[in-house]
């Protein structure tokens, strides 16, 4: 079997065989992946239920399964990290990869494609997220990769612009109408954010709450897209269907619109050539001269003041400020600082006046007095919740980082982040007053391309929008010739080829380079936890163990009592901290400010540009030839003493006979009707009984129909549309937005009955005979410009 061409694959979610999702997958034309799970007789039962269909791919689990055990209709494998891809050969292989010491090994053993499994995945996970995996797998390899974990459908759009050949679906199809999710899970989806799972030992699991019985189920970050997906989608074909035109729409639009070029309308409201912001870096970005030198390239530069104060905090912004006089740059303060240093700033800030302040752990409030001061403010804002509440408060200019940076993270990675805040901004009313700079793994032009891709909607609707990048400054020369690091700090991030975190408690966690002290901190945390030490008195002495590492890794620097002192490079290797972000394991290079900020939005631009455009939207699976290839997803009908379906069948099943008399009002059996005749003379026929609609309730106004039009138009016409409304109903389209532009209507209707009748004899009448007499002309329809269309059959599927 050929690799799929589909931008996108479905997968059972759960880790669970659910044969009905993958037949809805197929019929709707997209390759489907059954997960066989843990148990192989729920395995094999799913794989009988799918025996007669072609194109059916399968996700090897714990099952214990062989190439023998599945039937011929299986083409498509999907095997974990560290499986033989040779044994499922003719059927093309797959393979999931966390890292890129996995994907090198699956396609040495010969795997057709991988799957890059993001942090934010069920089941077995890596650390890097599935925005930065993808990067580096794409750096490292040259097989397709599709991208599973955390991905909505604008985060999909991104990926393939970045050059991933699609992504794999699985968590958010779990509401669909044919989705066999556990009813614990689908009570819990609907208030679900992507925050309710949890990484154990390497495995992404849910656990129910309040039910500790319960076994967990591996499930990602995807999740908190499931209810939103359903509610507009409803089924698995049409959330798939929305995920391929979202990604057909979004890359065309960011090739249109370029969101991240030189001088869109953020880099114009700065005054400065890029959209690119300088990242607030704690014991980094504390230099003038760094700041001038971000500012020379064309970018915004912000000063880290985290906990400075007193001649130190006002030195460094009036050195800053007389070097940067007339241009735009900015400063970074905490909004969680202690209350007495919180004011101190404040004042500061209020007297030097930076031109842009960013409030990281900040309230809109907060943001408020700085404004009425003339100061742009922008807010962290981590979470679609949060994001509602500030838009609601008035807050208008927001920073959406993701996990994936140095320093202090957040719960969500970058893409699920993103997907969240741009679909909230999208139901917000004044997008256009909206600013936003997306950071997280940003340091490149594919991966600016990336967050164009994905914020591209919001630009179409007037938002303005920007990068924010810190650990890809980290290898700059200007980094160090300034002064903002030593040399040790970047040789450190250079050597870098994986990030760790650190977690004093729950919510407080540090991204770094894997180092000396690393393991000093975890050795340290589990000696705290085997004496059985209270959590808080735990989180504490680790944020003691903390303290001043940053200082001693960025500028070699220690407190020995009241006294700063420097360090040896050996001692700052050991006991420094170096703060990185996910992206350091993908640069080894060094380069300058001006050649990063012309790569990131300059680079993006070329990247949309060579993003292949347009492709299928979506290729049909292969499957066994069929007499008719028709599939009847929604029904409605009226028939006689039956308005609706569910009466009709009613009838069938209680063998109802609805042949009835002719009713007076449709023609009168004393004047047509005579038992002698044989239809041949005089007009007469021999039955009087048949079958006939009831009445049936129609508002015109549901349709845009001009009630006075009505008489104009055959009712054939107007049942038309009611039925196909009902159709459309019960098909779920009726909830859920579908592609109208591919989309057909084929009806069947005869034309002239009872009002293009009326409209004949009306004209023939005063042909052969003369004049209407009034009596007629009072009760026959008159010709109005809704005449025509109204007696036509070939119209009914343009009404509809």
């Amino acid at each position: 079997m050929a690799l799929p061409t589909a931008r996108v694959i479905a997968l059972t979610p759960c880790g669970r065989p659910d044969a009905r999702l993958v037949r809805a997958a197929l019929h709707a034309g997209f390759p489907a992946l059954l997960d066989l799970g843990a148990d192989p007789s729920a395995a094999r039962a799913a794989l009988a239920e799918l025996r007669e269909l072609r194109g059916v791919g399968v996700r090897i689990g714990q099952a214990p399964m062989s190439p023998e055990d599945l039937p011929e209709g299986v083409d498509l494998v999907l095997l974990p990290a560290g499986a033989d891809p040779a044994p499922w050969a003719p059927r093309t292989v797959l393979v999931e990869v966390t890292d890129v010491d996995q994907a090198r090994a699956a396609v040495a053993a010969g795997a057709d494609g991988l799957v890059a499994t993001g942090w934010e995945s069920g089941g077995v996970v890596g650390e890097e997220t599935s925005f930065v995996l993808l990067q580096h797998l794409l750096a490292e390899v040259s097989v397709p990769i599709w991208v599973r974990g955390g991905l909505g459908p604008h985060a999909a759009a991104a990926c393939v612009a970045g050059g991933a050949a699609g992504v794999v679906v699985d968590d958010p199809l779990l509401l669909t109408r044919e989705c066999r999710a556990p009813g614990v899970l689908r009570d819990a989806l609907p208030s679900m954010d992507g925050t309710e799972t949890e990484v154990e030992d390497g495995v992404r699991l849910w656990r129910p709450r309040g039910r500790p019985s319960a076994d967990p189920l591996p499930l990602g970050a995807g999740s908190a897209f499931a209810a939103s997906l359903a509610r507009e989608h409803r089924t698995v074909g049409g959330v798939l269907t929305a995920y391929t035109t979202t990604i057909d729409e979004d890359r065309r639009l960011a090739r249109r619109l370029r969101p991240l070029a030189p001088d869109n309308a953020l880099a114009r409201r700065w005054g400065l050539r890029y959209p690119i912001a300088q990242g607030p870096m704690t014991r980094v970005s504390d230099r003038a001269a760094f700041a001038e030198a971000v500012c020379d390239a064309g970018g915004l530069a912000f000063l880290a003041l985290s906990l400075m104060r007193g001649e130190a905090a006002r030195s460094l912004l009036e050195d800053t400020a007389q070097r940067l006089a007339g241009r735009t740059w900015g400063v970074g303060i905490l909004g969680f600082a202690p209350p007495e240093l919180r004011r101190e700033q404040l004042a500061l800030l209020a007297e030097v006046r930076p031109p842009v302040v960013l409030i990281a752990g900040g309230r809109p409030s907060q943001a408020r007095a700085l404004e009425e001061q003339g100061i742009e403010t922008w807010l962290h804002v981590p979470s679609p919740g949060l994001l509602s509440m500030y838009l609601a408060e008035g807050a208008r200019r927001f920073v959406f980082e993701g996990r994936e940076s140095g320093g202090h993270v957040g719960p969500r990675g970058s893409l699920a982040l993103w997907e969240a805040q741009v679909e909230q901004l999208l139901r917000f009313d004044a997008v256009e007053e909206v600013s936003v700079l997306f950071a997280g793994g940003v340091h490149d032009g594919r991966s600016a391309a990336m967050v164009a891709t994905l914020a591209a909607p919001l630009v179409a609707r007037g938002a303005r929008v920007g990068v924010l990048m810190g650990t890809a400054y980290l290898f700059t020369r200007e980094a160090v010739e300034t002064g903002a690091i030593l040399p040790g700090f970047q040789e450190q991030a250079r050597r870098c080829n994986r990030t760790t975190v650190l977690q004093t408690a729950p919510g407080h966690a540090t991204r770094c380079v894997d180092s000396p002290y690393v393991r000093a901190f975890e050795a340290e945390r589990r000696r705290l936890l085997a004496e059985g030490r209270d959590p808080q008195e735990v989180w504490a002495a680790l944020e003691t163990l903390n303290l001043g590492r940053l200082r001693i890794a960025a500028k070699g620097l220690v407190r020995r009592g009241d006294a700063i002192v420097p360090v040896d490079p050996d001692t700052q290797v050991r006991d420094g901290l170096f703060m990185v972000g996910q992206v350091a394991a993908l640069h080894d290079e060094l380069t300058t400010i001006a050649a990063l900020h012309a790569d990131v939005s300059e680079g993006s631009v070329r990247a949309l540009r060579a993003d292949d455009l347009p492709e299928p939207a979506v290729v049909a699976a292969p499957r066994r030839p069929r007499p008719v290839d028709v599939a009847i997803v929604g029904m409605a009908c009226i028939y006689p003493d039956a308005p609706d379906l569910d009466a009709f069948w009613a009838h069938v099943l209680d063998g109802v006979d609805a042949i009835r008399d002719v009713p007076e009002e449709r023609w009168s059996p004393r004047i047509f009707w005579d038992p002698e005749s044989r239809g041949a003379e005089g007009g007469q026929t021999y039955a009087r009984t048949g079958g006939w609609l009831p009445a049936i309730r129609f508002d015109p106004l549901a349709y845009g129909i001009p009630p006075r039009s009505l008489v104009s138009i055959e009712p054939v016409q107007l049942l038309a549309l009611e039925v196909a409304r009902r159709a459309l109903a019960d098909a779920g389209y009726d909830e859920r937005s579908f592609d109208r532009d591919r989309t057909a209507v084929i009806f069947g209707a005869e034309a002239g009955t009872e009002l293009a009748g009326a409209y004949g004899f009306r004209t023939l009448y005063r042909q052969y005979v003369g004049p209407l007499p009034p009596e007629l002309d009072a009760v026959l329809p008159t010709f109005t410009e809704d005449t025509f269309p109204g007696v036509l059959a070939n119209v009914i599927a343009g009404r509809i």
